[in-house]
């Protein structure tokens, strides 16, 4: 009798059967897809046998030859019930590398704080914490532009916020009602009292406003790290004092 499939597999069937897997592979892929998306980590060869012949995968598969080639690979480990294997715990990140895209998602990369620590936004808006996350991944994957890019619009969110939870927010509207360009936010925090920023704090922002609009509208200048790495620590500070400012932590 064939196995009941869900939609999920099927699609995930779909998308294997395009990478043209060996045997093992297949075994391997839907084991993954049984751990990580199923949450049933062990597994019979024979049953992923008779997947891969049931999802159009392989034709009839000999389940003792199966067995004995997932045992041999290092990525798997048996089962605590008999004749079951699993994978090992180290295996399962790479595999996911490869296969988490075929069920719809994108396995998390773990980005260290290399411009800002995600906890000088942590507990506030969800978009901060996303751009947060997203200047240090940029800087991580060497997408130099993109973290300049961000740092800037970062910049500029908080300072419309600084202004707005100091009750200023006229300060930085046009006669239309919009927002006036970050050039002339930043020179109305020179200009008025209602943000109060350390010394120097001003030229940080200015900087990092100039790093952006040359890494978004530049022709041909390509950001470098040492661009980004001169702006790192005033850069850091400038944005930790706008979201005190800003009041978007409890005190």
């Amino acid at each position: 009798m064939p196995l009941k499939m869900n939609n999920k597999l099927s699609t995930f069937a779909e998308g294997l059967a395009r990478l043209g897997l060996s045997e093992k592979g297949c075994a391997l892929a839907l084991l993954w897809f049984q751990t990580e998306v199923e949450g049933q980590p062990e597994q019979t060869p024979a049953l992923l046998a008779r997947m891969m012949h049931d999802l159009s995968l392989r034709g009839v598969v000999n389940s003792s030859r199966l067995g004995a080639q997932l045992l041999a690979d290092r990525s798997v480990m048996r089962g605590r019930q008999p004749g079951t294997v699993k994978l090992r715990l180290a295996a399962i990140p790479q595999l996911s590398s490869k296969y988490s895209v075929l069920v719809g998602s994108v396995p998390k990369p773990k980005i260290d704080d290399h411009l800002l620590p995600e906890d000088i936004v942590e507990g506030t808006r969800q978009y901060l914490q996303a751009l947060v996350q997203q200047i240090n991944g940029s800087y991580h994957f060497g997408f130099y532009d993109a973290c300049a890019v961000l740092s800037r619009r970062l910049e500029e969110c908080l300072l419309i916020l600084a202004f707005e939870a100091a009750g200023a927010r006229e300060a930085i509207l046009d006669p239309k009602g919009d927002y006036v360009t970050l050039e002339k936010i930043i020179s109305q925090v020179s200009a008025t009292r209602h943000v109060k920023l350390a010394r120097g704090a001003t030229a940080t922002l200015t900087k990092m406003k100039e790093l952006g609009d040359t890494a978004a509208h530049h022709l041909t200048y390509v950001t470098r790290q040492r661009d980004i790495d001169e702006q790192r620590v005033p850069y850091a500070k400038v944005i930790s004092e706008l979201v005190h400012l800003a009041k978007l932590k409890p005190e």
